[in-house]
């Protein structure tokens, strides 16, 4: 049943009007979803009072908002959002409130069911963001890290209290978490700021001081660059704040684009003081087609090169050392790659296809010793339902060749210099599986359309073998060589003042019998006083 949109272009809010297939009663997908919290009339193109509030502007949208991204994905891929990209989060409310515009000034856009549920699903996650007060708790019995991209909980109990406010020009959230038991390398609980920022957005810019998660990359599931295991990374993030094409025609090719620099100081990083540094640049030249370029960059600390001319050298990729004795210690420690992401659609479906691949070492200025990440996954409707079937694929051994290479140049994420590796206290700030491994997951997501209760699903079942060239004791997560196979059900769903999930976890990790093999993990989320 195709919805189709008209504007009142007097008062600039979009209507509806729904258009009934083979005879019968006509029904707004997405309706139920949207009354739920209150969001106004008959949506979800847009509904008038939320048109009527004041933009949420700089908001940085959580990364682990899997259910989020899968919905903002299925509209781009069904050419509803064509000017979004997809592989840089966290991403401003803003650059979502612009696309969204952009679409309620369609004079006549017709909308499947299916379309205009994610629709309506990714108005009420803008909506959750106006909250002033949210009181949430997060458990993980087994205290066992994240398998995949959704907002992981990173000890054994995660009480929060978070409060938030801001206008179009600014955003603020501040959040004390605390950490009870914690599954990485902390000695002992604490109280951290996890999840809080303070973002301005100037011009085209948006800069926050902030501690969030981030996720680089076209995988749900794997980023070899940055994903969400381990504790953020605090520091400073600069963003694009739209991503339309560029206005000059010479480079109006390049469609709709985005660029993200990042400075931070991971906590108990070896060499003490050691920093990070990160770029990205992504772009959708073609329709369907997204490609992503990423450095993240490991630089100076106690021992090692500080001066501005070890950073330029760093940054411009003159970093790889190879007679330390004559040309003096290696300023840096680099991942870079490159990623493309491209979905076709169909009239009822949608196929996607990803490739993730990033080195470890550079070699004519160019990154080198790949490992990564490839992907595929149909999207289609059947009955009142979506469904997303997926299949990944990781390897992280330095030219492990996904597999098909049985010999290696060893695990990514080590460095001579910088002990550490690319871990945060432990925790892999890349894969899940950390360096030196490879497997393989399926997942089935199953999304009920105009579902009041917002209700949606994922089954994911992995195999791999880790830490295939030896004992990575750098890796808490992983540290033993051995065949690590699980399977997870995941159950989600959001009233008017609460958002839940639950996962049931099954895993079995050779080597590693005092894990438990059940688990199970649980956030729930409260949403206190008026929205602003």
């Amino acid at each position: 049943m195709p919805v189709s949109s008209r504007v009142d272009r007097s008062s600039r809010r979009a209507r509806v009007r729904v258009v009934p297939c083979g005879g019968g009663r006509a029904r707004t997908p997405g309706l139920a979803l949207a009354a739920m919290l209150g969001l106004g009339g008959v949506v979800p193109v847009a509904a008038a009072d939320e048109v009527a509030r004041t933009p949420l502007g700089p908001v940085l949208l959580d990364a682990g908002d899997t259910a989020l991204r899968d919905d903002l994905a299925w509209l781009v891929d069904r050419g509803r959002l064509p000017d979004l990209t997809l592989g840089t989060w966290p991403m401003p409310a803003s650059t979502v409130e612009k696309a969204l515009a952009r679409l309620e000034l369609a004079t006549d856009a017709p909308l499947a069911a299916a379309d205009a549920d994610a629709l309506a699903r990714v108005r009420i996650a803008l909506a959750r963001q106006r909250s002033p007060v949210v009181v949430g708790i997060g458990i993980n019995t087994a205290r066992r890290p994240a398998i995949d991209a959704e907002s992981p909980v990173r000890s054994r109990a995660e009480p929060e209290l978070t409060l938030q406010s801001g206008d179009a020009g600014w955003a603020l959230r501040l959040s004390a978490r605390g950490a009870i038991d914690p599954i990485d390398r902390r000695e002992s609980s604490e109280l951290t700021i996890d999840g809080s920022f303070a973002a301005v957005e100037v011009g085209p810019v948006v800069a926050a001081l902030a501690a969030v998660d981030r996720w680089w990359g076209p995988s749900p599931a794997a980023s070899p660059v940055l994903g969400n295991v381990a504790q953020p990374v605090p520091g400073l993030l600069l963003r694009r704040a739209g991503e339309s094409a560029p206005t000059w025609a010479p480079m109006a090719w390049v469609g709709p684009w985005t660029w993200e620099l990042s400075a931070g100081r991971p906590y108990e990083a070896v060499p003490d003081g050691s920093n990070t540094l990160g770029l990205r640049l992504a772009a959708r030249p073609l329709k369907g087609l997204e490609l992503g370029i990423s450095r993240y960059v490991y630089w100076g600390g106690a021992g090692r090169p500080n001066s501005p001319g070890s950073l330029l050298r760093a940054l411009t990729g003159r970093s790889n050392i190879d007679d330390p004795t004559s040309q003096g210690p290696d300023p840096s420690n680099e991942i870079a790659g490159f990623d493309l992401r491209y979905a076709f659609a169909l009239p009822s479906a949608t196929l996607v296809g990803w490739a993730h691949g990033v080195g470890e070492d550079e070699a004519g200025g160019l990154p080198s010793k790949y490992f990564g990440t490839v992907g595929l996954q149909v999207g289609h409707v059947m009955g009142g339902q979506r469904l997303q079937w997926s299949l990944e694929g990781t390897d992280t051994r330095l030219r492990g060749g996904f597999g098909l290479n049985y010999s290696s140049d060893g695990p990514a994420y080590r460095h001579g210099a910088f002990a550490s590796g690319h871990y945060q206290r432990g925790l892999p700030l890349g894969s899940p599986m950390g360096g030196g491994g490879q497997g393989a997951s399926v997942a089935l997501d199953w999304i009920r359309l105009d579902d009041p209760d917002a209700l949606r699903a994922q089954l994911r079942i992995w195999n791999a073998q880790l830490a295939r060239d030896g004992a990575e004791a750098i890796n808490a997560a992983h540290p033993v060589p051995g065949h690590w196979r699980g399977a997870q059900l995941r159950l989600q769903g959001e009233r008017p003042s609460l958002r839940w999930r639950g996962d049931l976890v099954w895993q079995r990790e050779q080597g590693r019998e005092d894990l438990r093999s059940w688990g199970v993990v649980l956030r729930l989320e409260w949403r206190l006083g008026e929205p602003r």
